[in-house]
């Protein structure tokens, strides 16, 4: 049984990470990590299916600009 106190929130620091792009343009992790760790996350079931869809499509936006 998975303690969850101890259990890490992913979708709260992909969250974060999506929106210091989101308001700022700059993250210090790269786009691509936070794309794979989406990805991952969702494979591994660390976030739902509406956090993830939420997640890439705001990525979508951020990348719309990162042109």
């Amino acid at each position: 049984m998975k303690n969850n106190k101890h259990e890490k929130d992913y979708y709260k620091q992909l969250d974060e990470w999506v929106g210091m792009f989101e308001r700022c343009g700059y993250c210090p992790v790269k786009i691509e990590v936070v794309t794979d760790k989406i990805v991952w996350c969702w494979k591994w079931k660390k976030i739902t299916e509406q956090q993830k869809n939420e997640l890439c499509d705001r990525v979508v936006e951020v990348l719309k600009y990162m042109v």
